[in-house]
């Protein structure tokens, strides 16, 4: 059951974490349609929510330019209400974000993208449950610290290495006897 004292059915849903806090922390929208279609193809029924926030007109246009499948929906709720509309999935995918964290304290399975940060600072959870994707031995990552620092990149190798099939893989194995 979940934790936060929220106790929900889990619904044919996953969430989509799009959003991070600067470019170089976001696995591309393309790649995120790319999966979102082949969940689509496999299962028409599974609803994926996509939370954003107040500021994220440009990815909002960007989802709606790129025709993501009608399987889709963008939610729009305030931080108090966002635990609720979370708690209903059986998966996360997404960046790593706040989003990745509330989902993992609701007991949801998560995968996660790590990009300009090693994931050994910021995901102390399990891997059976929460397995996360990382290109290790980047040396642009510890040009100036011990992580990635740049808002953007022209080649975002740490993240476009991962390509959505394979996510799509680890999507049917957490989801299909869940």
């Amino acid at each position: 059951t979940p934790s936060m004292g929220l106790h929900v059915e889990k619904k044919h849903q996953i969430t989509f974490g799009v959003v991070a806090t600067r470019e170089t922390k976001m696995w591309s929208m393309e790649s995120y349609r790319d999966l979102a279609r082949l969940i689509y193809n496999d299962d028409p029924n599974m609803k994926i929510i996509i939370p954003l926030g107040p500021g994220d007109d440009e990815i909002e246009n960007k989802i709606y330019e790129l025709d993501f499948p009608r399987n889709c929906h963008i939610i729009k709720e305030k931080l108090d209400a966002l635990p609720k509309a979370l708690a209903e999935s059986k998966l996360y995918i997404g960046n790593d974000t706040g989003l990745k964290h509330i989902s993992i304290a609701l007991g949801i399975p998560t995968l996660s993208f790590f990009g300009p940060e090693p994931p050994t600072e910021w995901h102390p959870y399990s891997t059976n449950d929460h397995p996360y994707y990382y290109k290790e031995g980047l040396e642009c990552r510890t040009q100036n610290a011990h992580y990635c620092g740049l808002s953007t990149c022209d080649s975002m190798i740490c993240l476009s290495s991962f390509s959505p099939s394979e996510v799509f893989q680890d999507y049917l194995r957490m989801t299909k006897n869940r």
